[in-house]
């Protein structure tokens, strides 16, 4: 934490101890305080001192002071000096002298954090966490607003956000008991630490904003189990095997080994989920939480283009349509009437099919299906897996295809993509391809070999803005046409 966090931090808290801090002030606070351990620890001293103001008379004070802090408060040769003018104590009531004294106990306080932060270098914050592997792109963000992109294998890190900004990137550590976390794909991270004796002991936090991580968990100890935390449910860990992934709406927990105590934010509900189970939970759903047995895998795939979406913009035809009509109308090519009847004529109460429009983003414009949203079943791929994929896009771009796969307990695999060429565009940019799994990488046909599951389908062009729909995905083991990328 920099000199300006510190300061704002002793400022804020003052504010919020005495009930006038804003609803921004308290925010900022509590975030502060969830990331950081050293804030924590300079708010549970003024929160002393403050405590001390509101029991206790002015000659008890310095008792409730933290013992670093209590013999600079008691001595006029620490922290401020004595003023040149008498100050008669006596006549000042008790609110004005604990008033005064907190004055002198903030000014003390200020200056020990600022002497201790002078003889400290940052660099001697706490280690949690040391890289195994990574690639793509990897963004590490440190508590104090520190951003380092040029991370590598060995890198040694403290409290802070990990930003994996592409679907191809994947990035794992370990922390000192040995535990293992792997990431892929769009992922936001947040680790962070409770105080321990030793670095063992410690308690492991983290904050799963986006993405998808699979975890060896070593036992951890008593009363100090790894939490997890998700827009949608809060996992508790003591030692175990699991994946889970989480959306701004849904959360889906898979065990491999021992069990996790699972609970839904949206109404309380709490699991325990034993090994070779899987649950769900949604912003959406109240009905029973329960887990379920894992499914038997599948090699068949037809993407739901809406709910299997990660990253893109779903556009309905009737949206499409409706559009169309309306210039049409403005142009004069139809009337108000006319359009309305055509556009009447084509809605229907079976659903809304539509496609997906790729977005801009740091690496491109881009698509991700995620499956496993949506499905629990895993998705086989073998040596007969082919990709039947149509779609849209500028005539003038160039686009990549590619996949993530993981081992079938969940963890990272690998990513594999294959360039799309021009040819295979009609004159208005319209393509349908077949993509062979051999096309990604190759794989074994023995039956005994351990075959992977696809977890991302994405494809990227490097221009953010270019234009990339997407109509059909479908996988399936029987091929059906000749027609390949390179």
């Amino acid at each position: 934490m920099n000199e300006r966090h510190k300061s704002q931090l002793i400022e804020v808290t003052q504010k919020h101890l005495d009930g006038i801090a804003t609803e921004q002030e308290v925010h900022w606070l509590s975030e502060l305080l969830e990331a950081d351990s050293t804030a924590r620890e300079t708010y549970l001293d003024l929160q002393d001192i403050h405590a001390a103001l509101t029991t206790s008379d002015t000659e008890d004070l310095t008792a409730n002071l933290p013992d670093s802090l209590r013999l600079r408060a008691s001595d006029p040769k620490e922290g401020t000096q004595p003023s040149r003018q008498k100050v008669h104590t006596t006549q000042l009531s008790v609110p004005s002298r604990r008033a005064a004294f907190l004055s002198i106990a903030v000014s003390v306080l200020i200056l020990a954090l600022l002497s201790t932060s002078l003889l400290r270098a940052p660099s001697e914050e706490a280690t949690l966490i040391r890289l195994n592997e990574l690639s793509g792109q990897v963004t590490w963000i440190g508590n104090g607003g520190q951003m380092k992109s040029s991370l590598k294998p060995g890198d040694c890190l403290s409290g802070g956000t990990m930003e994996l900004g592409a679907p191809d990137a994947h990035v794992s550590f370990t922390y000192e008991d040995g535990s293992s976390i792997t990431l892929a794909g769009l992922s936001s991270l947040r680790i962070s630490t409770s105080e321990g004796s030793t670095p063992l002991q410690r308690q492991k936090t983290l904050h799963l904003k986006r993405g998808r991580l699979s975890a060896t968990v070593n036992d951890q100890p008593n009363g100090k189990p790894m939490l997890i935390d998700t827009p949608s449910a809060d996992l508790t860990v003591m030692g175990t095997r699991f994946n889970v992934e989480t959306q701004p709406a849904s959360t889906r927990l898979t065990v491999n080994k021992g069990k996790v105590h699972f609970r839904r934010n949206l109404d309380g509900q709490a699991v325990e989920v034993p090994a070779k189970q899987t649950v769900l939970a949604t912003l959406e759903d109240q009905s029973l939480l329960q887990p379920s047995e894992c499914p038997i895998a599948t090699t068949d795939w037809s993407c739901d283009l809406r709910a299997d979406l990660s990253e893109g913009k779903w556009v309905s035809q009737l949206t499409s349509l409706g559009m169309r009509l309306k210039k049409a109308v403005q142009s004069g090519q139809l009337t108000k009437e006319l359009a309305i009847k055509q556009y009447k004529a084509a809605a229907t109460i079976d659903g809304d099919p539509g496609s997906v429009w790729a977005t801009a983003s740091p690496v491109g414009a881009l698509i991700v299906f995620s499956p496993s949203q949506t499905q629990a079943q895993p998705i086989i791929l073998n040596k007969a897996s082919r990709f039947q994929i149509k779609g849209k896009v500028d005539v003038e771009s160039k686009f990549k295809i590619g996949i993530t796969v993981s081992n079938p307990d969940g963890s990272y695999a690998g990513k594999h993509s294959v360039s799309v060429q021009t040819e295979h565009y009609t004159n208005s940019g319209s393509f349908e391809i077949e993509l062979p799994i051999e096309s990604f990488l190759t794989l074994d046909d023995s039956t005994s070999s351990i075959h992977p599951i696809l977890t991302d389908w994405w494809c990227v062009a490097e221009e953010p803005f270019a234009k990339i729909q997407i109509t059909q995905i479908h996988l399936s083991s029987t091929p059906v046409s000749t027609d390949h990328a390179q």
